[in-house]
């Protein structure tokens, strides 16, 4: 099964992705199915929805934003962009650095100056959340709730002290609509209210979903009793490495 969600996540109150269209550029400029390729040996699917193409919460029905390279100047220009250099945060490490170089190389074809700035792991998740980053690529996992996947990205909260909505966005129609989605108990209308979610998130596109690439583990045969999840996650609950004995 597909596993370990990849995103594009865009400092949304301050400069420069505090202006959409600039978002919406990067969106467009954007080859997933690219960066998968370099980052993850050629496996991998790209989505345009924090959930993958297939999965019961993700709607058929809506298009998130395509690669499209003269829609992405025409935005950029747009946007009010004057060529500065934007920092990507990168933690070290081989996927994010390809990830990273890829995006680099898409973002100049359509006038865009990307700086990586390669940090340790520490300074990589202070920086997430103080809010003090640009961009940067991120994880995301398969939540079964929709309630609980949107919830923890969308909510309104201190942009200074980021724990789960890194991107730091705020719109408080978004806020009340999720409020609407999470309390209601009818399937049909908690689908319709996600829905309008997932709708309204790729129109204002608070962070870029990639897509979803597959874990990999190779175990010596006296390892015993470890079990992954959907996700391949190394440490799921009530799993993985921490119920793994050794029978030799």
């Amino acid at each position: 099964a597909s596993a370990g969600g990849r995103r594009v996540r865009m400092n949304n109150p301050d400069p420069p992705f505090n202006t959409k269209k600039l978002r919406l550029a990067v969106a467009h400029a954007l080859n997933k199915e690219q960066i998968l390729k370099a980052a993850y040996f050629g496996f991998g699917d790209a989505t345009d929805q924090k959930y993958p193409r297939g999965h019961v919460w993700y709607f058929d029905d809506i298009s998130g934003p395509a690669y499209a390279p003269q829609k992405a100047r025409a935005l950029l220009k747009e946007s009010g962009y004057k060529g500065e250099a934007i920092p990507i945060t990168v933690r070290q490490g081989e996927d994010q650095e390809t990830e990273a170089a890829v995006l680099q190389a898409q973002l100049k074809e359509i006038g865009i100056n990307v700086k990586i700035d390669l940090v340790d792991f520490g300074t990589y998740v202070a920086r997430q959340r103080a809010g003090e980053y640009a961009f940067l690529f991120g994880g995301t996992s398969l939540d079964p709730d929709p309630a609980m996947a949107y919830a923890q990205d969308l909510v309104c909260g201190d942009p200074r002290k980021r724990t789960v909505n890194i991107e730091g966005y705020c719109d408080k129609e978004m806020d009340a609509l999720l409020k609407r989605a999470v309390s209601e108990i009818n399937p049909k209308q908690r689908r319709l209210l996600f829905r309008q979610v997932v709708q309204k998130v790729v129109e204002d596109v608070p962070f870029i979903p990639i897509g979803y690439a597959p874990r990999f583990f190779t175990l010596r045969d006296y390892v015993k009793g470890f079990t992954t999840n959907s996700e391949g996650e190394f440490r799921p609950w009530g799993g993985g490495l921490n119920y793994a004995w050794l029978d030799k």
